[in-house]
Formats: structure tokens, sequence, C-alpha cells
């Protein structure tokens, strides 16, 4: 069957595939394949917009998009350590939404609502409606609480707005969100993290980009995080909406996750992290998989992630390499040093892209 090209977000929105049998008449699986699905999405949803749908190669079951969103019977495998890691119920949720677990920065979960759910997600919890953790989206009055938290906390300078996927929830209460930001003055940076620039490119609209613009100012600054794992997803809708933001004054920066099947191969994270720059995205990280539950068969090893790095060095710029990050529960962010660096009397002894040992002298 033809995927219809939907013109407006909301279109997207309402005509995305969301069960089984929908997806069956995309793409091909046998009955068995179905009955196996079933049982997963009954787990973990599924939802995936026309738009992204429509750049999944149909005939290739291990196509790296398709990896990223089809579900998949592996997910009700479960492992020793895997776990549902992503909504912390010990981190610091002084009120609803607000995790505060680094001292001069929050984040605040505003919506549990996506374009679409990686199989891959790290906040695979908010799928399900686990005791404690619920949240649909932030109201009006959840929003002032939140940002009162903000006002009484003076180190608070850095506020990331995620959840879900910020740009999921209404342009008005966007706006209203950001309005309350600005009104606090130690609040410096605004970071939105979203991935509708891969599912949903119709989501940057002019009434979008106006609200956004209206409250960024000289020494408050918004920057847009989102996330590509593969150059694919880089579609002309999706550059035409980076170029939007970008024009506007934004910053924006990626945060990809090391797959297998998807990107963990030199040559493919070469073409993103350079695709990416021509975009004017900054590869900014790329994460370890975490182990949460069910994503055993997306998972690759560190020393792989360390020598896929070191293979990356020398052969494309700086400026295209993100940092290498383990995910912690407990220890936060983690970058992972790709290269040995020894101190010996006064000199440094370091290799470099081609496995050489220099020696530099302090």
């Amino acid at each position: 069957m033809t995927i219809q090209k939907y013109k407006t977000w909301q279109e997207q929105v309402s005509h995305s595939i969301t069960s089984i049998d929908e997806l069956a008449k995309y793409l091909p699986m046998s009955k068995k394949e179905k009955g196996l699905l079933l049982k997963t999405t009954k787990k973990f949803p599924l939802r995936i917009t026309p738009h992204f749908l429509g750049l999944i190669n149909s005939k290739d079951k291990k196509d790296p998009l398709r990896l990223q969103v089809v579900p998949n019977s592996k997910e009700l495998l479960e492992e020793k350590e895997e776990e549902l890691v992503a909504w912390d119920k010990e981190a610091c949720y002084a009120v609803k939404g607000v995790e505060h677990k680094y001292p001069d920065r929050v984040a605040v979960l505003v919506t549990r609502n996506c374009a679409s759910w990686c199989r891959h997600c790290v906040r695979k919890v908010m799928c399900e409606n686990v005791e404690g953790l619920q949240l649909s989206e932030l109201s009006f009055k959840e929003i002032d609480k939140a940002v009162g938290y903000m006002k009484r906390n003076k180190m608070v300078w850095d506020v990331l707005l995620t959840g879900g996927d910020l740009f999921m929830i209404s342009d008005k209460k966007l706006e209203y969100l950001l309005k309350k930001l600005r009104e606090i003055k130690h609040v410096k940076i605004i970071r939105i993290a979203t991935r509708t620039l891969a599912y949903l490119p119709q989501r940057v609209t002019p009434s979008l980009i106006k609200i956004i613009s209206k409250y960024q100012k000289e020494g408050y600054p918004i920057y847009i995080g989102t996330q590509f794992n593969h150059s694919r997803e880089i579609s002309s809708e999706t550059k035409e909406a980076c170029r939007k933001l970008s024009d506007a004054g934004f910053i924006l920066y990626n945060q990809a996750v090391l797959l297998k099947g998807v990107n963990d191969n030199v040559k493919v994270l070469e073409e993103l992290f350079k695709e990416l720059l021509c975009i004017k995205v900054r590869p900014y990280y790329l994460y370890h998989c975490m182990p949460v539950l069910g994503t055993k068969h997306l998972r690759t090893t560190v020393k792989k992630g360390v020598e896929l790095m070191q293979k990356l060095q020398g052969r494309i710029s700086g400026l295209a390499i993100p940092q290498y990050i383990i995910a912690s529960k407990e220890g936060g962010k983690i970058p992972i040093s790709y290269r040995d660096i020894k101190f010996s009397n006064g000199n440094v002894v370091a290799v470099n892209y081609e496995g050489k040992k220099i020696t530099y002298f302090e």
C-alpha cells in the first residue's frame, strides 16, 4: 500500500501507525510474526508517523530505520541487569516532572507524548503505566509549580525541556512554559529536546519558530537538541526544518545513540556526522545504548564503541566527532576516553589516530 503524504503535523499525528494490523499493510510480515509483534505492543506500544514510515525500505527487515521504530519480539526477553531505568523513582522529583540530579541544571519532563516510539528509548517506561510514574502532560497549574521550584533554587541556570518530546505539546502551552521560564533571571539557558526533526519535521511551522524566537534574547539563548542515528533519517523535509531553525538563530545539536545494526559501523557514523554538520546540526553526544528492558538486540559493547571512536578520529574533522557517553542511573553521564594517555617525568605519551605513540613535552 502506498503511504500517503500529509502536509501538516496534525495530520501526520492523527494518521500515525499505532497497530500491527495497520503496519502490516505497509511492511510485509507473516501471520506468526504478526502474532509475536502483537504481544510485544501490549507491553511496549507502537507509533510511527507516515513521514518516517515512508523512509523505511519495506523489503529490508534489517533496515536501520525499521530497527528503531518497528517492534521486535526480542523486546520481551528479559536479561539480567536490564530494567526500566528511565524514570528513576529515587531521583529528586521535588515537584511533578522536575528531575534535579545536577546542582546547576534541571530536566523538566513536560509530556510523555512522542511523534514515534523509539524501541531503544531510555524512557521506555513512559510507555507503561508504572505505579508512581504516571504522566500524560503537565497541566498549566503543574507548570507553575515546576517554575516555582526553579525560582526558589538560585543555582539553576540551565533548564532542559524534554519528556517525551517537547514539540508534541500545543503552541499555547509551549509559549506559556517559555514565558514563565524567562521570568526567572538566573535561568540563562533553555534547551529543548525533540526528535520531531526526524519523525515529524512538519512540526516546525512559522508559528512555532515565532514563539520560540520571542524568548531567545542576548545572554539568554535557546538550544535545540535532537536525535538522528542514521543519515537516511535526514530527509528533504528535515533539511528544510533544520534550515528554518538555524536561520532563526537557534543552535542545533545531535545526541545519537549507538545501536547494533543501525550505526555500529565507522562508515555509517562518518556519513551521519558529516551530513549533520552540513545542515548545521553539531554532533554532540554518541550515547551507548543503556540496558533498558528489552534492548539487548540493539546494544553493542562499549569496547566496540571505543574502537569506532578511534577509527573516526583522523577520518573526519574534530567538529564532527561527538563525545562517547555512558549514561548511568547512579552516576549520570560519563565521557568514555578512547585514547590512552600516560604521564612520565614531565612528558605526556599519547596515541594518535594512526596508532602511533607520540611523546609530548609539557
